[in-house]
């Protein structure tokens, strides 16, 4: 309990609030979406300072990464939905297949 009640006075714990304090105020000042939009505006910058060949490789490079993890999350759906789907559109027969229509 001593450390708790001497935690606010010590030098590191000034340092974070004051940082989180500026955070938030950044944060405050510029919404995520303009945040986003200059970031991206920044990407886009640095995308133009390639050859076209560069560019094309950046550019096939970020959509096969995309691409991957779009799959990735889909199979993590699947692998953790198990037979749940079938539960949750009320089929009591545990089986896919879709008979009795």
């Amino acid at each position: 309990l001593r450390m708790e009640d001497q935690v606010k006075t010590h030098r590191y714990f000034a340092r974070a609030a004051k940082g989180m304090v500026r955070l938030m105020l950044a944060l405050d000042d510029q919404p995520l979406e303009v945040q986003m939009r200059n970031r991206m505006t920044l990407e886009e910058a640095e995308l133009q300072k390639l050859s076209a060949a560069e560019r094309k490789k950046v550019l096939a490079k970020r959509r096969k990464a995309e691409a991957r993890a779009a799959a990735a999350t889909a199979s993590a759906g699947a692998a953790a939905g198990g037979g749940t789907s079938a539960a949750l559109n009320g089929d009591e027969s545990g089986g896919g297949g879709g008979g009795g229509r």
